[in-house]
């Protein structure tokens, strides 16, 4: 047998004989040749008819792939790389690494909250909650105004610049005559309004926080809360009050439930017990202290945990706002305020906003931070600012005390129970932990 050498010309083989070979063992080689060279200019032929190669298709049409199904799967030949170096595990608090034999698999982290163009959102936008509801995206804070005509009449004057969140606690004393009596006479529609409250520390636990809800209801004028709060973990009962919770939700208390004031350790208490997390987490938060709460943030945020900021403008002191380069640099850039940047600023990192005051012109200052953003770095050089601020209380360090436990058990019939609930509700008859069990429904949403 002769060495042939093959060679490719415009795709189609040709076998090249050597010169030393006879010319009789040449001529029949050039029959077969003749032969091949027929046969493959006609499979040649058909194939350029039904799929043209890219470099001689004037379009730059490609031809359809087949479907993943129709595809062969390859066939791995080395062991080397089919088998993957597992990545290594790192604990998101202490930053240790940790053996994953030894750790339970985390469900898949809920899509962090996202807003779909932040050129084109207004006072009216809104986040979507774990839940489903939805809140809106700037409120204003209700935070130490006085009760009674101050406070009917700031709400008023809200609602008219288009506010629709408020958020309240019952110790401020607000009542009917001010909060309640001012959605009234503004003739905007109950439901179109937004109504945070919490339940006080001192009156956590399952039989309190179901009355303070009721008591916070009867105090404002209102059949239900949009949001209702575990105010901080300070007075303990952290399971046994987010129990409570679950329960005024399912019986349409209020919408959506969650907490102020928690820190990892608490949030993961509750999901330790099998509850779900809350929608919300209401913190102090503002570039002052965003090194120190990251930690938190980076949890609630991979979570789907929303956070609300509170005392956003630094408790409302100027000096303090204008002791900052960073701020005044960026606020002159965009010849805006510095509480324009402060809050934009906690916009564009998906915070929850609430900023109080009770002067109109700052009213409609607040709500005139969507039509500018900042950059990537005007960001980072706001974060890096250093200092402390002793306005609020800083109750995230609290032990954890989970409480009675029991309320969240599973019962067969809720509509039984939830009749007795309402019957002792109204009553005003305290509500036992054996008896009166309280399922926590995953997913339901109360309208």
């Amino acid at each position: 047998m002769y060495n042939h050498h093959h060679v490719t010309t415009y795709g189609i083989p040709v076998i090249v004989v050597p010169s030393h070979v006879s010319l009789c063992h040449t001529m029949v080689h050039s029959h077969l040749l003749h032969l091949t060279l027929t046969l493959l200019l006609f499979t040649h032929t058909v194939q350029v008819t039904t799929s043209l190669p890219s470099n001689s298709n004037p379009n730059g049409i490609k031809p359809p792939v087949p479907p993943l199904s129709s595809q062969a799967t390859p066939t791995t030949t080395s062991t080397a790389t089919a088998t993957a170096t597992a990545p290594k595990l790192y604990d998101p608090d202490t930053g240790e690494e940790v053996n994953p034999d030894t750790i339970e698999t985390p469900p898949p982290p809920l899509p962090k909250q996202k807003l779909p163009d932040l050129t084109r959102i207004t006072i009216h936008s809104k986040y979507t909650l774990m839940d489903g509801n939805k809140i809106p995206v700037l409120g204003l804070g209700l935070y130490h105004i006085k009760p009674g005509d101050e406070t009917y009449f700031v709400v008023r004057n809200a609602l008219a610049l288009g506010y629709r969140h408020f958020d309240d606690a019952p110790h401020e004393g607000h009542t009917s005559n001010d909060i309640g009596a001012a959605i009234f006479d503004s003739g905007v529609p109950r439901e179109d309004v937004y109504i945070t409250s919490k339940i006080s520390s001192n009156r956590l636990g399952y039989n309190g926080t179901l009355k303070d809800i009721k008591g916070i209801l009867l105090t404002l004028g209102l059949d239900h809360l949009n949001l209702c709060l575990m105010e901080s973990p300070k007075g303990g009962k952290i399971i046994e009050t987010w129990d409570a919770l679950n329960a005024a939700r399912h019986l349409g208390l209020c919408s959506s439930i969650g907490v102020s004031n928690f820190n990892v350790t608490h949030l993961k208490a509750i999901l330790t017990h099998g509850r779900l997390l809350p929608v919300v987490n209401q913190i102090e938060l503002h570039p002052i202290n965003y090194q120190r709460r990251k930690p938190l943030l980076d949890w609630c945020s991979i979570r789907g945990v929303l956070i609300q900021a509170y005392g956003s403008l630094f408790g409302g002191h100027e000096d303090i706002m204008t002791r900052y380069g960073a701020i005044n640099e960026v606020a002159v850039k965009y010849k805006v305020t510095p509480a324009q940047i402060l809050l934009r600023w906690g916009f564009q990192l998906g915070f929850q906003l609430q900023p109080k005051t009770i002067h109109e012109k700052r009213m409609v200052e607040n709500t005139q931070i969507f039509d500018f953003q900042l950059t990537e770095d005007e960001i980072k050089y706001i974060n890096e600012i250093k200092g402390v601020l002793h306005e609020y209380w800083n109750p995230l360090n609290e032990p954890v005390d989970v409480g009675d436990v029991s309320f969240g058990q599973e019962v067969v019939d809720w509509k039984k129970d939830e009749a007795m609930l309402k019957a002792k509700m109204e009553g005003g008859e305290e509500v036992s932990g054996g008896g009166a069990e309280v399922p926590v429904v995953p997913g339901s949403v109360e309208g």
